[in-house]
C-alpha cells in the first residue's frame, strides 16, 4: 500500500477493518485479541507505529519495525493463536514519509479455520470485529463457527423420532408430480414416499445410532410448520410485500411460516413467494432459439428465482435469525441467517460453491429449481448490470449472523453517463461497485470536486469513500490535486465525448420548440428548461440564451420556483449564490 493511501486511511481513525497501535515499547497485547477479531470476522489492517492524539492518528518516530516484525511471527507460530493464517507478505515494514509503521494484514478466515481464538480456549478467547472494536464472541457464536468448520452437511443429519407422519401430504404429492414432469422416464417414481424421499436426501439412515427416520432437509422442505419448531425452534419464514405507499399501511400483502392456512414448509414458502415476485414483471414476447416455442421467463424472474433460492438453500436453520423476503416498488430484498461460507469476490465471479444445505438444495435441483452450482449470484449480478440498475448489495451482518441481497430496480445513473463511462472505461466497468459508478457519475458533472463534497452528495460513510478513491486511484481513473490543503478529485481518462455530443443534441432540440414563439405559458418554459436540463448542469445564463429569454425571467419565474418544487437540483447546494451556480433536472 502507497505513503499516500496509508495516510488516507489513519485521517479518519480506526473502524471494523483498521486497527492502529503504538508498539513503541514492544509488541501490544492485545494485538492478538485483533488478530482474532479480524480473522472472525471479515479480515482488516493492524498498523503498529500509531499513535492518537484527540482523536487523530499521527505516525510517530522511533519505531523498531524489525524487531515488531521477529516478535509477531515468534509468538503467532506458539501457542499463542489456535492457527496462523498469514502468509509471508501479510507481514512488512512500510515507509510513511520519515516514519517507520508495520503494517499487518489479517484476511478473513476459511470456515474450517475458525473459530480462531487466543490463549488455548475457543470458549473465552474468540474474538470478533465491529466499529466500537473488538468483542468476545459468546457460547452460541462459538458453537455455530465449530459446527460450520464441518465438511459434513447439517441437513443430512437423521432426526430421532421424526417420519412421514410429520410431513404435508399435499406437499410431497406436489413435489412427486413436479419431479415426474421434470423427469417423465427415471425410475424414482414408482417408489414409495420413503424410499423416493431416501432417493432425494428427505430420509436417512443413521448407521451408528442404528435409526431411519427424516433428514433435517425433508422436515424442512415437506413438514407442517409445528412439527419443523419442534426440532428447530427459531424457524420463522416472512414474505412482506409493499408495491403502492398506502397512508398508514406498513404492509400490502404479507404471510409468515405460522399464519395457520398453510403448511408452512420451505416447499410451499417458495412457491407461494415466486408467485407474489413474478406478479409484476413483465414478460415481453420472445422465441426460443432452438424450437421456437415462447419464451415464458424473463432474465429478471430467473434473477429473482435464483435470489429467493439461494436464501433458502443457503440459510443457517440451526442458528437464530428468521428467513425474510420483501418486496415493495423498487426493491427486492432477501434475508436468510448465517453467514459467508466463501469470500464474496469468490461467490460473486462464481465457479466455486460451498453450499450449506446440498440435500436442500439437491431437492430442488432434481425439479429444475437452482441455477448450477456456484454460478447463481454471478448470473443475478449480469444481469442487473445487463438493465443498468444498481449493482446489487450483500451485507453480512453478525449478532445475529445474517445475509441480506439487495436487487434495485432504479436506474444507476442517467443513460448519458452510462453510456461515456462504458465507452471510456470498457471491461474496468464491471469490476465497479455502484457507489464508485455514482461518484464517477458526480465527477463527470463537477469536473473535479473534494472529499466533503463528494461525501455530502453521495452519503456514504468518509472511510468508505476514501477507500473507493484508493481504489479507483489504483484503476487509474481518478487522480487528485491539493489546493490549500484540501485535496480534490478528478476524472483521468475519461473522454467526455459522448456526453458533450448528447448536450448539444438537447440544446438543439429545445432551440427548435422555441422557433418562431414569442408568448410562451410558463409551465411549457418549465417544462423545456427539465428537458434541457435532463443531464447536465446548465446556468442561468445558459439557459436564457437557449430559451431566447432575459436572465431575471428565468431565475425568477422558472428555475426558482423549480427548485422549490423539488424538480432542479443545485450544483453547489451549499453555497446557492455560487458565482458558477448550475442546475439539473431531479431524477
Amino acid at each position: 500500500m502507497k505513503e499516500q493511501d496509508i495516510l488516507e486511511l489513519i485521517k479518519f481513525g480506526e473502524h471494523s477493518q483498521l486497527e492502529c497501535k503504538l508498539g513503541k515499547g514492544g509488541l501490544p497485547k492485545d494485538i492478538w485479541s485483533t488478530y482474532s477479531a479480524f480473522a472472525n470476522t471479515t479480515g482488516g489492517m493492524i498498523l503498529l507505529g500509531i499513535e492518537e492524539k484527540e482523536g487523530t492518528f499521527y505516525p510517530v518516530e522511533g519505531i523498531d519495525v524489525v524487531k515488531l516484525q521477529k516478535q509477531f511471527w515468534d509468538h503467532i507460530n506458539s501457542n499463542q493463536v489456535s492457527i496462523n493464517i498469514l502468509q509471508s507478505d501479510d507481514v512488512k515494514p512500510i515507509k510513511v514519509g520519515s516514519y517507520d509503521i508495520l503494517q499487518i494484514n489479517v484476511p478473513r478466515a476459511l470456515r474450517q479455520q475458525k473459530p480462531v481464538s487466543i490463549n488455548q480456549n475457543p470458549y473465552i478467547g474468540t474474538y470478533r470485529r465491529n466499529f466500537e472494536g473488538d468483542y468476545k464472541c459468546t457460547k452460541e457464536e462459538v458453537d455455530t463457527m465449530i459446527a460450520e468448520a464441518s465438511n459434513s452437511t447439517r441437513d443430512s443429519m437423521v432426526l430421532s423420532n421424526y417420519g412421514l407422519e410429520d410431513l404435508n401430504k399435499q406437499s410431497l404429492i406436489k413435489y412427486r408430480q413436479r419431479f415426474m414432469i421434470q423427469n417423465p422416464n427415471n425410475d424414482w417414481n414408482e417408489l414409495d414416499d420413503k424410499e423416493f424421499l431416501r432417493r432425494i436426501g428427505g430420509w436417512g439412515r443413521d448407521r451408528e445410532k442404528s435409526i431411519e427416520g427424516l433428514t433435517a432437509a425433508g422436515l424442512l422442505v415437506f413438514g407442517e410448520e409445528h412439527t419443523i419448531t419442534d426440532y428447530f425452534n427459531n424457524y420463522f419464514l416472512d414474505y412482506r410485500e409493499k408495491v403502492n405507499e398506502v397512508e398508514g399501511q406498513r404492509w400490502m400483502h404479507r404471510f409468515t411460516s405460522q399464519s395457520g392456512d398453510w403448511s408452512g414448509n420451505l416447499y410451499d414458502f417458495y412457491q407461494k413467494v415466486i408467485k407474489r415476485m413474478n406478479e409484476d414483471v413483465d414478460v415481453p414476447f420472445e422465441l426460443n432459439n432452438e424450437d421456437y416455442s415462447r419464451v415464458s421467463v424473463t432474465n429478471i424472474q430467473r434473477a429473482i428465482r435464483e435470489a429467493l433460492l439461494n436464501t433458502i438453500i443457503h440459510a443457517d436453520y440451526f442458528t437464530r435469525g428468521n428467513i425474510i423476503v420483501e418486496k415493495n416498488s423498487e426493491e427486492y430484498k432477501f434475508v436468510n441467517p448465517g453467514l459467508l461460507r466463501i469470500p464474496l469476490e469468490k461467490a460473486i465471479s462464481g465457479g466455486t460453491s460451498d453450499t450449506r444445505n446440498q440435500n436442500i438444495f439437491k431437492i430442488f435441483s432434481l425439479i429444475g429449481l437452482g441455477e448450477r452450482s456456484g454460478y447463481g449470484l454471478e448470473n443475478i449480478h449480469n444481469i442487473w448490470r445487463k438493465n443498468d440498475w444498481e449493482i446489487p448489495e450483500i451485507i453480512e451482518s453478525f449478532q445475529p449472523e445474517t445475509i441480506t441481497l439487495s436487487l434495485k430496480t432504479k436506474k444507476l445513473i442517467s443513460q448519458n453517463h452510462l453510456d461515456t463511462l462504458k465507452k471510456s472505461l470498457d471491461d474496468v466497468f464491471n469490476i465497479l461497485t455502484s457507489m464508485e459508478i455514482k461518484l464517477l457519475s458526480f465527477l463527470l458533472d463537477k469536473n473535479s470536486s473534494s472529499h466533503r463534497d463528494i461525501q455530502a452528495s453521495l452519503d456514504i460513510d468518509s472511510i468508505e469513500l476514501s477507500k473507493m478513491i484508493i481504489h479507483l486511484e489504483k484503476l487509474d481513473i481518478i487522480e487528485r490535486n491539493t489546493i490549500n490543503n484540501i485535496e480534490f478529485y478528478k476524472l483521468k481518462n475519461i473522454d467526455k465525448t459522448n456526453d458533450e455530443v448528447d448536450r448539444e443534441n438537447i440544446i438543439n432540440s429545445v432551440k427548435d420548440k422555441m422557433k418562431g414563439k414569442i408568448r410562451v405559458k410558463p409551465e411549457v418554459l418549465k417544462q423545456l428548461v427539465l428537458e434541457l436540463c435532463s443531464d447536465n448542469y446548465f446556468t442561468i445564463n445558459q439557459i436564457s440564451s437557449v430559451l431566447g429569454r432575459t436572465e431575471n425571467h428565468i431565475r425568477q419565474k422558472i428555475v426558482l420556483p423549480l427548485v422549490s418544487e423539488e424538480k432542479l437540483e443545485l450544483k453547489y447546494p451549499d453555497n446557492p449564490t455560487h458565482s458558477k451556480q448550475a442546475y439539473k433536472t431531479k431524477n
